[in-house]
């Protein structure tokens, strides 16, 4: 498995800045937020914009391997504009050779006026459209596990690609919100997502179960949580993934971790002795 850091974790960093960070921490490739307050803007990024991304990927060796991007409502009347944002990042994504796209598995819950059928029928042909392009470019889209949308779930998440059934359309497996969710167990998820694995996050978070307030989560260094790691990586092993793994370090959300520089490093060591 090759480790990439994640834009989420340097929200004070230019993309230049966040990629000579992550290379001087040991990163080999980094994930781009494709955010107007992000690394990479997808609705401004022009020509002269993308030849410097191409010249920092070749000044600092850090290869952009997803670009993760926003665009999630693929069944009100924002469809069509949605749809038209993702297919900039696609483009984007074939100009800069990055192998994969994240989307969301789109939206929960179902909005008003209409039914959870047409939420997922509406949301699995958006991501079918996403795909056949992203295909023409050698592309993968990575369907998140992830809270707010359809694809909480491993098993929710597998039926949503399944029903896009497109090669080249797979999961971005993010255990730490199945345990959130407590839908499966790391060997249950991991097996149930194999056939589609295609990049993995990790981040950590603390949880009480046993308090009023369970399931809020407090923001950890890796291995300083409740998320089972060990586990989730143990079983990763077991069924041959040697694909990305990602730094989802959350200081854009969680201001009070400690700043990338120390933090994304002791997270990097730890899941390096984890591998």
């Amino acid at each position: 498995m090759k480790i990439a850091g994640h834009t989420m974790g340097t929200p004070d960093l230019n993309l230049r800045g966040a990629m000579r960070l992550f290379s001087r921490i040991g990163f080999d490739g980094i994930e781009v937020r494709c955010a107007k307050d992000g690394q990479l803007d997808s609705t401004t990024a022009d020509d002269a914009l993308l030849q410097l991304v191409r010249d920092w990927q070749q000044e600092t060796g850090v290869q952009i391997t997803c670009l993760t991007s926003y665009f999630k409502d693929f069944v009100t009347d924002r469809r069509d504009v949605e749809l038209a944002g993702l297919k900039q990042v696609v483009d984007i994504a074939a100009r800069l050779s990055v192998p994969m796209v994240r989307v969301y598995g789109g939206l929960d819950p179902v909005p008003e006026g209409y039914t959870r059928e047409q939420d997922w029928e509406r949301t699995a042909s958006g991501i079918r459209e996403i795909g056949l392009l992203a295909g023409d470019h050698s592309i993968d889209v990575c369907v998140e596990t992830h809270n707010g949308s359809l694809t909480l779930s491993a098993a929710d998440t597998v039926r949503m690609v399944e029903m896009v059934d497109l090669d080249n359309v797979g999961i971005l497996f993010d255990y730490a919100w199945i345990y959130w969710a407590q839908a499966e167990s790391p060997s249950e998820a991991v097996k149930l997502c194999a056939p589609y694995l295609r990049y993995v996050h990790y981040k950590d978070w603390h949880i009480d179960w046993d308090q009023p307030d369970a399931g809020q989560r407090q923001a950890r260094l890796m291995g300083e949580g409740s998320v089972p790691w060990p586990e989730v990586f143990a079983a990763l092993r077991e069924v041959g993934y040697d694909g990305w793994i990602a730094d989802e370090y959350e200081k854009y959300w969680h201001p009070e971790l400690p700043e990338p520089e120390e933090g994304m490093a002791r997270n990097r060591t730890y899941v390096q002795s984890l591998l």
